[in-house]
């Protein structure tokens, strides 16, 4: 059997602690989000001048962005703004509908619900005050 080497210990231990540890985030993101397995591909962005790479997967009642910034800089994308969203590596929420990927690092967003903007009821006119 051919052993991954994570139970070795030398002077980068704590790298391979860290990255199983990611692995491990990964898999588990995976496996809760369905559309992660399954679900329907759809490219949003292919910038190789920005060296940027954004897809979603889509199934019924699941929908996640992934974003993979493999340049040295941060970027940003703008999510649909009609969608709450989760970024699920941090567990953050995301407001205002742009994320920063940041340089060298991938994001993986669950947009999580519509959001129906709720407006004030129109006021009806009123008369003018008489002097």
């Amino acid at each position: 059997m051919l052993s991954m080497g994570w139970e070795q210990q030398d002077e980068d231990g704590d790298q391979k602690s860290e990255l199983l540890a990611y692995y491990k985030k990964l898999i588990a993101l995976r496996k809760a989000n369905p559309a992660l397995r399954s679900g329907a591909f759809y490219p949003l962005e292919a910038d190789s001048h920005q060296q940027l790479y954004v897809f979603e997967r889509r199934c019924p009642g699941n929908r996640c962005i992934v974003a993979l910034n493999s340049s040295g800089r941060d970027r940003l994308f703008s999510l649909p703004r009609d969608f709450s969203a989760t970024e699920l590596l941090s567990n953050q929420t995301i407001r205002g509908g742009r994320v920063t990927i940041p340089g060298r690092q991938a994001i993986v967003v669950r947009l999580d619900a519509l959001v129906v903007e709720q407006r004030p009821e129109p006021r009806p006119p009123q008369p003018d005050p008489v002097r």
